[in-house]
């Protein structure tokens, strides 16, 4: 990864370390979703999974626009950390209790608290983002994150469909949380300095040396 995007300062790294482990967990188990219900939900049909879908990005879309405003009129970056923080630990329970899910109604809340979850943390993630991209570097940045997202979904899917149908999805579900942990621990470490001008000095993590047990900055 260090050779592939080489001229990224590190705070951005590991926002894109952060999107990769998250978001490539739930790529395990997202291309069969649909699957999940039919097989595991009682009275699963393509119209309950259709609803579930609805629930999540309709919920989703309404609550991201409010929760960015108010990111924006904080002006905090340590707000913004902490929303972070706050959705992605959410969002990494969720796997847990489809384990135990077996109703319908079990999935639609589950689906409701998940968009919750995510409409806390990617508006704090990109405003975490932006402020930390280097200018002149921005379109580098953002087609570095969109590649290694890429490819972490790519390989999410083959290996979430080869382990669902050897061994179930409980080890997907489980594997799905611990990659969330991971990235809520990759935000702790970033530590903020305050009353810097974002857009002008970077985090004190951005201008220390990259040390070699920080192997998920490599």
């Amino acid at each position: 990864m260090r050779r592939f995007i080489p001229k990224l300062n590190r705070v951005v790294r590991t926002l894109i370390f952060y999107d990769f482990i998250v978001y490539a967990g739930w790529g395990l188990v997202s291309p069969v979703f649909a699957v999940y219900i039919l097989d595991e939900i009682k009275g699963g049909t393509i119209f309950v999974v259709g609803i579930a879908i609805s629930i999540y990005w309709t919920s989703k879309a309404l609550m991201q626009i409010p929760i960015g405003k108010y990111l924006d009129q904080k002006q905090a970056r340590q707000t913004n950390l902490n929303f972070l923080m706050m959705g992605t630990a959410i969002m990494s329970t969720i796997p847990l209790f489809y384990i135990f899910a077996d109703q319908i109604w079990h999935i639609l809340i589950l689906q409701f608290v998940h968009a919750i979850g995510v409409s806390m943390a990617v508006p704090a993630w990109g405003g975490v983002f932006m402020t930390h991209v280097e200018k002149g570097r921005e379109s580098e940045s953002w087609s570095a994150e969109s590649s290694i997202l890429g490819l972490g979904l790519g390989a999410a899917g083959f290996i979430g469909g080869f382990v669902i149908s050897n061994y179930g999805y409980t080890p997907i579900f489980i594997a799905i949380s611990i990659l969330g942990t991971l990235g809520v621990y990759a935000m702790h470490s970033l530590k903020y300095e305050e009353g810097t001008s974002p857009h002008r000095q970077f985090l004190r993590v951005a201008s220390a040396p990259i040390k070699k047990t920080n192997r998920y900055l490599r």
